[in-house]
């Protein structure tokens, strides 16, 4: 895994980016933290210039802007709340423009919310990891400093989290115990179902296997015996800062 130094933009730094860029010893990703063509033309025209992977923090939630800030020319896009569920298509295009695809897990992502328990937004249990890896490129967490190494063992060593989800993922409020959601219809089914659930469709199958996930927690005598899983595939899902490069 290739050392890879997100360089977040707040001041006029662009001179040093290069220097450090021509170096040849680091992977820079510029990530400006703003989103404004007119103002930061000048600056990501020096890094299209010198050949400077770059992109913005900003959440990509629909196609328009998806495809807005593809053709900017960036190295990586975040997505988030409709894209999360309609990652097929999402990945088909992108990755055909070369274009890495990042996401948070651990946020209930959703645009509006209406007293939702957060069941419906868009998030990825560690025991999915694996299924997104074909779609996702990069995770990051959000989550304090300290306790970003926490969640890289949780999701990409243990890849399960025999608890309540509500302990991980911010914004849920209905309480799942990830242990009991079995297999991997929740992810599968989720991952290009574009919502219909809310669009007047009949799909029911996140809450089908929450209530079956609930119904075994509470029945005297039940177990399940889970196992973990390898990502396959050539694209790699995650980043941590400070893994050196020959780990």
């Amino acid at each position: 895994m290739n050392l890879c130094i997100p360089i977040d933009i707040t001041t006029n730094e662009e001179d040093l980016i290069i220097a450090l860029w021509e170096t040849g010893k680091y992977k820079l990703a510029v990530r400006f933290n703003w989103f404004s063509v007119e103002d930061n033309e000048e600056t990501y025209e020096k890094m299209k210039k010198a050949g400077i992977p770059f992109y913005y923090s900003y959440m990509i939630d629909n196609w328009d802007e998806l495809l807005g800030f593809c053709d900017l020319g960036v190295s990586d896009v975040f997505i988030t709340g409709e894209l999360g569920f309609d990652l097929k298509r999402v990945a088909d295009v992108v990755h055909e423009k070369e274009i890495n695809i990042r996401a948070y897990p651990n946020i209930c992502q959703e645009g509006w919310d209406r007293g939702r328990n957060g069941v419906k937004s868009f998030f990825i249990r560690p025991e999915d990891v694996d299924i997104y890896s074909e779609f996702i490129d990069i995770l990051e967490f959000y989550e304090a400093e300290d306790k970003q190494n926490s969640l890289y063992d949780i999701y990409f060593h243990m890849k399960s989290w025999d608890g309540h989800l509500q302990e991980i993922i911010y914004g849920l409020k209905r309480p799942l115990n990830s242990y009991y959601i079995m297999g991997d219809k929740f992810a599968e089914r989720r991952i290009s179902c574009q919502r219909k659930c809310l669009k007047g469709e009949r799909c029911k199958t996140c809450h089908t296997l929450i209530e079956l996930g609930e119904v075994i927690q509470n029945k005297p005598g039940i177990d399940l015996y889970k196992t973990g899983g390898i990502i396959n595939g050539s694209r790699s899902i995650g980043e941590r800062k400070d893994i050196p490069e020959n780990s």
